[in-house]
């Protein structure tokens, strides 16, 4: 390929480039506390009112967050959080962002168009989240690991395993460091009820078994193994109500 040919393909990938991020844009909604980014090599204070551009990093101090406003998407930055906005597109079929947390929470509030198809990315040295349209929870630190929470809607997590779930409701998704699964999507609900479900001697090997395979342990026509056989009882209604607490 000679340098003419060459030069013009490279202008060309520019082109489209510059088309797609033209309506792009970050913007600084507020600030609270001390927060900072990072461009060029360079921390400076982050502003009310700042334009940001992909690529650019933001740390936030104690008792200090920002709120970015990202092709209509609403970005909490938390209190000790260190995040990078990876890449950020938009056009008029479609809106692609991709966030690296790499410690501390963020909340992100996504729009969705009925026209745009939305992509938006958290990603963790463990995992990362995928929403179109929700709200979520997203945190991140080298003890508990990533720990993704539905506020609203449903929300992708993956790990680096290319282990999925997809979560809603009081669904968590918790990935720590040293894991080669997910940890249970209900373990949060668990752990607020007001009857323990498992018995304390039991080891985390068969609480897992038991996460898994429940609905094996009961059987309309035949009894297993620690089941009740239905067949053997007398016809009787009870009923049960179960409290949470909160």
């Amino acid at each position: 390929m000679n340098r003419k040919k060459l030069f013009f393909l490279s202008f060309a990938v520019f082109l489209l480039l510059s088309i797609n991020n033209a309506f792009a844009k970050i913007t600084v909604i507020s600030v609270k506390g001390r927060c900072a980014y990072r461009t060029a090599g360079k921390w400076k204070s982050l502003r009310t009112g700042m334009t940001l551009r992909q690529g650019t990093k933001i740390s936030t101090g104690v008792r200090s967050r920002a709120v970015l406003d990202i092709n209509n998407h609403r970005l909490t930055v938390r209190p000790l959080t260190m995040m990078k906005i990876y890449h950020n597109s938009l056009s008029k079929k479609r809106s692609r962002t991709r966030i690296g947390l790499r410690r501390g929470s963020l909340r992100a509030k996504i729009s969705r168009g009925k026209k745009v198809r939305t992509i938006f990315k958290i990603s963790t040295p463990v995992a990362t989240s995928s929403v179109r349209g929700t709200i979520e929870d997203v945190s991140y630190g080298p003890t508990k690991g990533m720990i993704i929470k539905v506020i609203e809607g449903i929300v992708a997590g993956e790990n680096i395993n290319g282990s999925r779930r997809n979560i809603r409701g009081k669904q968590i998704f918790v990935q720590k460091v040293f894991d080669s699964l997910p940890g249970d999507i209900l373990s949060d609900v668990k752990k607020d009820a007001i009857v323990s479900l498992f018995d304390r001697n039991m080891t985390k090997d068969e609480q897992d078994m038991f996460d898994t395979n429940d609905d094996n342990l009961t059987d309309e026509n035949s009894s297993t193994t620690g089941a009740i056989d239905m067949g053997k009882l007398n016809k009787a209604g009870v009923n049960i109500t179960v409290q949470w607490q909160k």
